[in-house]
């Protein structure tokens, strides 16, 4: 009787072990299998050199991503046209004799458009040489002349247009705008306007002098120098215009004495 027990236990445990060898062979199957599919899938999405995935890039990173692509150093090339333009960064600039035409997806980073050819009035990166700025140094002058350190902007575009270097750029809750002439480095035009919330606590009102008062102290102007003045109420704010030493300004200014909007440019009669 004992010897019959015995028998079938062995039995029992010998099926067992085929049983758990089985499963164990699934298992190592499946992972295998899901091991195979990992290695050969390939990753859709784009990554930066440090990593990080791309994910709605800034301007300077799509820039940075165009150089890459043709494998260019930023400092050799001379960059006149680099803006947002229904989600592609639109990047166009000089290098030796040549002009390139970059577009790269917002959401991506995925270089889109690509264009080179030959650049028809010779190379760009020599205009400093007859004392003209570069984009660089635009972007310099606009920042220092809005008060905003390069830091804290976010530069939404950047070109050369009929002579004038055109920077958008925001910091904090502002947008600005602000265009230098490439010749000269002047400031020609300048443009700034609060985006975010900019009601004040007071809950004070200030009246129509006062109104003209801060936009003369911004502006740095002579309150008797000024000419073509203009002034209206409009909902909550004041739209203040006037012309001043051969420039044209507009303000727009809230009751609570916030400065929402100012704007600077040259009045060319």
């Amino acid at each position: 009787m004992k010897k019959i027990l015995v028998k079938k236990t062995a039995g029992l445990l010998a099926v067992l072990t085929v049983v758990v060898s089985l499963l164990a062979g699934c298992a190592g199957s499946n992972t295998a299998t899901e091991r195979q599919n990992s290695a050969t899938e390939p990753d859709k999405s784009t990554v930066y050199s440090d990593g990080q995935s791309v994910k709605d890039i800034f301007l300077e990173d799509a820039k940075i991503i165009a150089f890459e692509y043709v494998g260019i150093s930023p400092d050799d090339a001379a960059v006149y046209k680099a803006e947002l333009d229904d989600g592609i960064y639109e990047i166009e600039f000089i290098y030796g004799d040549e002009d390139y035409e970059i577009g790269v997806n917002k959401s991506t980073g995925e270089v889109v458009k690509f264009n080179k050819e030959k650049h028809k009035s010779g190379n760009v990166n020599a205009a400093d040489e007859g004392g003209e700025i570069t984009l660089e140094q635009a972007k310099t002058i606009a920042f220092e002349y809005a008060g905003v350190s390069s830091s804290d902007a976010t530069v939404l575009k950047e070109e050369l247009d009929d002579g004038n270097y055109e920077i958008d750029f925001t910091a904090l809750d502002t947008k600005y705008e602000v265009d230098v002439n490439k010749s000269t480095g002047e400031v020609v035009k300048f443009d700034k306007e609060i985006i975010g919330n900019s009601q004040s606590a007071s809950g004070t009102e200030i009246e129509f002098e006062e109104a003209l008062n801060i936009a003369y102290n911004h502006a740095g102007v002579n309150p008797e120098s000024v000419y073509d003045r203009e002034i209206e109420f409009e909902y909550n704010h004041y739209e203040i215009s006037f012309k001043y030493d051969g420039y044209e300004y507009e303000y727009e200014i809230s009751t609570d004495g916030t400065i929402l909007k100012s704007e600077k440019e040259r009045d060319y009669f």
